[in-house]
């Protein structure tokens, strides 16, 4: 078993060098509207990782983030606005997004120019028959296309099935994951 590419969403900059270090994080997911933004994104630089902005255009550009991570979209104008965002801000501009269990929402976003493409929502992830159908689509995205691919979750025990599942990414929140298991598991 590899060790995954750990991305974090931080709501704050508490304990994040030590998660950083101990989940080896390739990249960091922070609130627009976080009081740490600052702290988060000077952390991401300090750890040489990327820093994305959830959802808010406005503060990708005003406070230097490398990317954005959409999960709250008009599904009908993302596709435009990833388009346009690489556009205006470069092909190094690095943009994921939660496209929830909607396969056809995945393929639009996909061949707009995503970075990549998650699967779920942390308040999706209680539920086994939900834990499986993330694992389906991980599957199905892996053997179908190349624009790498997420999942997100509160993940605690299910952490090696997902390992398992070649997923590019696995987005944890410390606000919704048992952490010292998922330590332990990598």
């Amino acid at each position: 078993m590899s060790q995954p590419n750990i991305i974090l969403e931080l709501t704050t900059s508490d304990n994040a060098e030590e998660l950083i270090s101990s989940l080896s994080a390739v990249c960091l997911i922070c609130n627009h509207n976080s009081s740490d933004i600052k702290s988060i994104i000077n952390i991401a630089r300090k750890n040489d990782i990327p820093c994305l902005v959830k959802n808010e255009i406005a503060s990708a550009d005003k406070h230097g983030f490398d990317g954005i991570y959409f999960d709250n979209y008009n599904e009908e104008e993302l596709g435009g606005i990833i388009k346009d965002l690489k556009k205006q801000l470069g092909q190094d501009f690095f943009i994921g997004v939660d496209c929830g269990f909607e396969r056809h929402v995945a393929m639009v976003m996909g061949e707009a120019g995503a970075d990549f493409i998650a699967f779920g929502k942390a308040s999706d992830s209680k539920d086994a028959d939900v834990e499986a159908e993330k694992l389906e689509h991980i599957k199905w995205w892996n053997e179908l296309f190349t624009v790498q691919s997420a999942i997100f979750g509160s993940i605690g025990k299910n952490i090696n099935s997902y390992i398992d599942s070649d997923a590019d990414f696995i987005i944890i929140s410390p606000d919704t994951c048992d952490l010292n298991e998922i330590k332990n598991a990598l």
